[in-house]
């Protein structure tokens, strides 16, 4: 019975939630309080995700369920304006859980559900740049198997595919001419769609000594093809919407981490990771039917069933280290820091897909409750402001952009 309540406790809701910034900064609390520096340590049911060759590292069969707490402030002032704009995104919820189960020495297994990427902004409807975004909300959900396999005492290598399912939700307003219309007039533009995408990734743990570890691990993109409606309307005429499709590519990762144990009670780990953020460049959403835009600066009539948003990302790399000390054997805390640069060019940054480079400060621990061992972090993560001139965007968003977040984590392990 005892059993039974702690698995239906461990299995509450899992529901989909958007993340603070494009990229989950980490799964798992124990990672989290790492700084996600966790490639080269993979030693609890997150290493589904992290570096599946830690499912060896797991002891026996675990279960663990994991709750993400994020409240962003992201702000933008536009070129010429006497007053910024505050993101009124409210306290966003990422769950993820994980199970894994060793069926001897060298074979192990996991299962699991995670947020990889994901983004949540909101602006006032009466906001400076309104015209580009006032709402923009994009996700990847993966539910992945995996499983490692212990190729010698010193090496393992680990292998995971996923199931990706992908949501965005969009608002903006345009100035447009309704179906059978003449007369142009302000409308809101509400898009939404779904869909799906395979994934997979590939790692390695060696040990070359009982206080090294070298880990690394390569996770391929997702390609999505998304379908769904894009309704216009507004208080002079009647709503009317359109199907809509457009393809959208959650980059691939690759990252190579270490860790050491040889200091007395200490654990220290370092990472770099390596994204391919170029593969987001141009968006191009292609609609059934036309749609009539009028461009009052130019009085320009436009017509046009496909609509494309230039982004034109670089490729990245993310520095992350991380420190563990065991208080006893059942109480640790931790430390970990992570520079974070934005992908974006000045040229496109806009209010649509929000992202500064960041630093990311983070603190954890983890203690037994009852039959649980527990893990919690926190992070503070401060964006550094961003000047964006010369916009390729339509209509430009020249101006300045920043912000901040505070992100809680708690995770909570039953072993079986």
């Amino acid at each position: 019975m005892k059993r039974l309540l702690v698995v239906a406790f461990l299995m509450l809701s899992v529901s989909g939630a958007y993340s603070a910034s494009m990229q989950a900064p980490s799964i798992g609390a124990r990672a989290t309080g790492m700084g996600g520096a966790f490639v080269g340590v993979a030693n609890d049911p997150s290493s589904l995700f992290w570096n599946p060759a830690g499912l060896a590292l797991c002891e026996g069969t675990m279960l663990m369920k994991g709750s993400v707490f994020i409240a962003p402030y992201s702000y933008y002032e536009a070129e010429g304006a006497t007053d910024d704009d505050k993101s009124t995104a409210p306290v966003q919820m990422i769950p993820n859980i994980f199970f894994t189960h060793n069926f001897n020495d060298t074979v192990s297994m996991g299962l699991g559900y995670y947020i990889p990427f994901g983004l949540g902004q909101r602006w006032e409807d009466d906001a400076t740049l309104r015209f580009n975004s006032t709402r923009s909300e994009i996700s990847l959900s993966n539910l992945q198997a995996g499983a490692s396999f212990r190729l010698a005492d010193a090496f393992i290598v680990g292998a995971g595919l996923a199931n990706g399912f992908s949501k965005m939700n969009t608002k903006s307003y345009s100035v447009v001419i309704p179906d059978g219309g003449v007369i142009p007039a302000e409308a809101y533009v509400k898009t939404w769609g779904e869909g799906s995408g395979m994934s997979g990734n590939v790692g390695f743990l060696w040990l070359p000594s009982n206080n090294w570890t070298l880990g690394g691990v390569w996770r391929s993109e997702t390609n999505i093809k998304f379908k769904g409606d894009v309704d216009i309307g507004s208080d002079t005429f009647p709503t009317f919407d359109r199907e809509i499709s457009m393809d959208f590519t959650f980059p691939q990762t690759v990252c190579l981490g270490i860790s050491y144990s040889g200091f007395d009670r200490w654990l220290l780990s370092g990472q770099i990771d390596w994204v391919n953020w170029s593969r987001i460049d141009t968006i191009t959403q292609e609609l059934d039917n036309p749609v009539t835009f009028f461009d009052p600066t130019t009085a320009t009539v436009i017509v046009t069933d496909e609509v494309e948003i230039a982004r034109d990302w670089k490729d990245r790399y993310i520095l992350r280290i991380g420190a563990e000390y065991e208080v006893t054997p059942e109480v640790s805390l931790r430390a970990g820091y992570m520079w974070d640069p934005t992908p974006i060019p000045p040229e496109t940054l806009d209010p649509l897909m929000f992202d500064v480079s960041t630093n990311r400060f983070f603190v954890g621990a983890s203690f037994p409750i009852w039959v649980l061992n527990v893990d919690v972090a926190y992070a503070y993560s401060q964006g550094i402001k961003a000047e964006a001139d010369d916009s390729e965007n339509v209509p430009p968003t020249d101006g300045d952009y920043w912000g901040h977040s505070h992100m809680f984590e708690i995770s909570t392990t039953y072993i079986f």
